[in-house]
């Protein structure tokens, strides 16, 4: 093979890239503020720890009124 035959080939296939190239498309998206996802994600996640710890209480015997605490929990909807 010729040097300028293999120069050509390698043209070839750039120009190629750069007309598949030149159809890309980006979306740009903006980020959302999510601060007040995070706070309200952070109490549930508190508020089911606790219900959790009163669930293992429960199980592990150390609660006698499962009803009356899970109705006075903060936790339950």
């Amino acid at each position: 093979m010729e040097k300028g035959n293999s120069c050509s080939l390698e043209t070839l296939s750039t120009l190629k890239f750069a007309q598949r190239a030149k159809f890309i498309k980006n979306n740009a998206v903006v980020n959302e503020d999510a601060s007040g996802d995070v706070v309200a994600m952070r109490l549930q996640i508190q508020q089911l720890k606790e219900e959790v710890s009163h669930l293992r209480a429960f199980v592990n015997g150390k609660s006698e009124n499962l009803d009356n605490e899970i109705g006075t929990c903060c936790c339950t909807a």
